[in-house]
């Protein structure tokens, strides 16, 4: 849009209103990634590893095809609702002594699983409550299939779902979940030969939170490399930047952009001299280096540095962005206020609309009116003047970067403790200067009555 005052070029703007958008509470993502845990790898996405299709191949003598078709959030109450008679419905737990689930079969599918073990077609036509001896035959079926797509032996964290004894009513296993604030809906299609139907497990919140570790240990850890290792390949053409950082300075977008070729900026913490070509502590990180960091120590070795590899560390580390409250204590200390939090809350209409009318306070005029309504006379370069005097309240963590080595997803995986990276620069050669990892100006380390700092050569365009 024009700038503001332009006078007779201005249009109006409406808001666009997305239509008919499917409402996902934070609580389901939040089950989907505990159930990630909880389930077999690729359950979720339909990619069932070898070692559970060969295991439930054995079961079937047929090829199983078991993918998630969805996952709800619901009340216990509602339950009455999803499951109906007639159906097949059994205990579950992950280990003896804690809450437990259910799990349901549809009959149509009961029916074509029993009758496929017993040498018929597998599509059953009639739809029937089972017989005991038919609840045996499918309860053995689920046992085979839980053990198939139990954790491997060997596998900690992760516990094996048992099954317990089929319920004789709905209502009798409805009532596993009285006592609960949620359940976990999580139905699967299958398909096993010529039968078709749906598998619905019935989890209550407390036993899923119960069985599943935190994301920070040592087991989630595992199975995510794992995955990452398997999905390797598609990532084999990915490439990103292993900086090597050697110092840092915090400044103020307005103290950056001032920056012109020949000025000096003093560095807050140089960790090797590298102007002299002497040895000392640097750095690593790929792309912008907040997951991790690679600690590893400055060699020179045929003239050009090279970084041994100390250990590989989680977090972002020393050398990172400082933290919010910290940037407001520096700005504080060199006199900067921060700026007042909004006095006035925005209202909204009980359609859920945006109403523009809402958001403008007496003797102000809503952007959305008629150009003729306007009545802005702020001039333009008053605008930018004072756009200008903001970016002094813009905190920024500009960092002195040695090299950069282009390195591939493969390459990111195979790091490890003493691994010689060469970074191929020489002692004294200029260094870059970055703000999130993108370069905004090279210069030279320099000496300034005991002070390191770099002078600026060039800016970036």
């Amino acid at each position: 849009m024009p700038a503001l005052g332009a006078g007779p070029a201005r249009r109006r703007v409406r808001p666009y209103l997305f239509q008919n958008l499917e409402k996902v509470p934070k609580s389901q993502l939040d089950l989907l990634r505990r159930l990630e845990w909880l389930l077999p790898d690729g359950l979720l996405s339909g990619e069932l590893g070898e070692q559970v299709k060969t295991a439930l191949r054995r079961v079937f003598d047929e090829d199983v095809l078991l993918w998630l078709d969805y996952v709800h959030t619901v009340a216990p109450s509602t339950l009455a609702r999803i499951v109906r008679e007639p159906t097949f419905l059994a205990a579950i737990a992950p280990s003896p002594h804690r809450a437990r689930g259910a799990v349901e079969v549809e009959l149509a599918l009961a029916h074509s699983i029993i009758d496929l073990l017993l040498g018929a077609g597998g599509e059953a036509a009639i739809v029937r409550s089972l017989t005991e001896i038919e609840e045996g035959v499918l309860s053995y079926v689920l046992l085979e299939t839980f053990k198939a797509l139990s954790p491997p032996v060997g596998e900690t964290g992760r516990e094996r779902i048992r099954l317990e004894q089929p319920f004789r009513t709905v209502d009798e296993a409805l009532g596993l979940f009285d006592q609960e604030s949620s359940v976990a809906v999580i139905e699967l299609k299958v398909l096993i030969g010529a039968a078709a139907g749906y598998i619905r497990l019935l989890l209550p919140a407390s036993a899923i939170s119960a069985a599943v570790p935190s994301e920070d240990g040592p087991e989630c850890r595992a199975r995510r490399l794992a995955r990452l290792e398997r999905h390797l390949p598609r990532l084999a053409s990915v490439r990103a930047w292993l900086r090597a950082e050697v110092g840092h300075v915090d400044l103020t977008g307005g103290d950056l952009l001032a920056l012109r070729p020949g000025d000096v900026m003093l560095v807050d913490e140089l960790t090797a001299r590298v102007d002299r070509g002497e040895p000392g502590p640097v750095c690593l990180r790929v792309g912008i280096g907040r997951a991790g960091r690679i600690e590893a120590t400055l060699e020179v070795s045929g003239g050009s540095y090279q970084a041994r590899i100390d250990k590989i560390l989680p977090g972002p580390g020393p050398l990172s962005e400082a933290p919010d409250d910290e940037a407001a204590a520096k700005l504080a200390e060199a006199g900067h206020e921060p700026l007042p939090a909004p006095a006035r809350e925005y209202e909204e209409e009980p359609s859920g609309r945006f109403n523009p009318d809402m958001h403008t306070s007496p003797g102000m005029r809503s952007p959305w009116d008629d150009d003729e309504k306007t009545s802005v006379t702020t001039k333009p370069e008053d605008i930018q003047a004072i756009a200008a005097e903001l970016l002094n309240d813009v905190p920024l963590h500009v960092v002195v970067e040695l090299a950069r080595v282009p390195i591939s997803a493969d390459e990111v995986l195979g790091l490890h403790s003493g691994q010689i990276i060469e970074l191929g620069k020489a002692p004294g050669e200029p260094v870059e200067l970055s703000v999130n990892g993108k370069v905004v100006a090279r210069g030279e380390l320099v000496e300034i009555e005991g002070q390191l700092g770099v002078r600026i050569a060039s800016l970036s365009e």
